[in-house]
């Protein structure tokens, strides 16, 4: 960065900037969402083809396909892990399944009432979190196979839900939101101690539509807001006090995740880049190219490994989807 030197973390980071690419193959429809397995062993990947894929892919770029996860009947919108052992997916099928890796066959089905569009599984495993077309929030107990309560975040908080993610401690639930008709975004956060649902604290944050959240594994307890009015906020989870903001993007941001220990966080958009910033000092550390996808999806960063996965929409006239993987590494 300009205003300094950069950590040793930092610096391995940002090297994915100007990293060798690996385009994965196998999904015949685009690719809606990507997510490492906690322990990096795995890579998954969901599409529109009514798929989801297991890949493996090693320091050096190599990669394969592991596994096809089948039986979703409409498009699998998002992919999450509640374990290195169990993938998780939802989709536009009214369902949510949870799938054995080995196997690669579906442990166990929850039904919901109309198709699901954001997904999340807890740190400790344990819970699941849906949010449908109706922006209707259930929350799924993995361990008892049941579906414990809904929240009609819609009716009773006006604003639509987008992307939902759990804090680090697995006790509370936060949703980034927009508010319809009304030019602004922003967040809800919900208990999820009890088995009922419980609305905490909430509401507008920005001047956009925010359509993605992500949380710092780094030492200081922190999540992020990607919204379309082109800005990512930072926020401390503790207090909920905007505390920076990264401003380097031209469109409206789709798809934001932090690095493995919280150093870097990488945004992407229509841009033809992901953007990559040192979460300290706000300063931009890189771009990585993403001119060979019309618009980012999706970006996860590997839990322990300067290796970042992406995924997005196709050039014109693609037929298939690919996964895509940068590392500093790869040959």
């Amino acid at each position: 960065a300009a205003g300094g030197a950069m950590d040793e973390a930092t610096q391995a980071a940002a090297r994915v900037a100007g990293a060798k690419q690996r385009q994965l193959p196998g999904h015949s429809g685009r690719v809606l969402s990507l997510d490492w397995a906690p322990d990096g062993a795995l890579l998954g990947s969901s599409s529109s083809d009514l798929t989801a894929r297991l890949w493996s892919v090693a320091p050096t770029g190599q990669a394969r396909e592991m596994q096809e996860l089948r039986g979703h009947s409409r498009a699998v919108e998002v992919i999450r892990w509640a374990s290195p052992a169990c993938p998780v997916t939802t989709s536009e099928d009214k369902s949510v399944r949870a799938w054995d890796v080995r196997s690669g066959k579906a442990t166990a089905t929850y039904e919901t009432n109309t198709g699901n569009i954001a997904l999340a599984c807890s740190p400790d495993g344990r819970l699941a979190a849906v949010s449908d077309r109706n922006d209707v929030v259930s929350l799924i107990d993995l361990r008892k196979d049941a579906i414990l309560s809904s929240l009609d975040v819609g009716s009773q908080l006006g604003c639509q839900v987008n992307e939902i993610k759990w804090d680090k401690s697995s006790s509370h639930l936060f949703l980034s939101t927009g508010f319809p008709n009304q030019s602004k975004g922003g967040f809800e956060v919900l208990d999820t101690r009890a088995p009922e649902l419980k609305r905490v604290v909430g509401g507008p944050a920005h001047t956009g539509n925010c359509y993605c959240i992500d949380f710092s594994n780094g030492p200081e307890p922190l999540f992020a807001l990607g919204c379309t009015d082109a800005l990512v906020s930072l926020w401390n989870a503790d207090d909920l006090t905007c505390v920076g903001s990264f401003t380097r993007s031209d469109a409206a941001v789709r798809a934001i995740s932090f690095s493995h220990d919280g150093s870097v966080i990488a945004y992407g958009s229509l841009d033809k880049f992901i953007l990559l910033d040192d979460v300290a000092t706000g300063e931009g550390v890189g771009e990585l190219d993403a001119s060979s996808v019309a618009g980012v999806n999706d970006i996860s960063w590997h839990p322990s490994a300067p290796v970042l996965a992406y995924c997005g929409e196709e050039q014109k006239g693609t037929k298939v989807g690919f996964v895509r993987v940068a590392g500093p590494g790869f040959s």
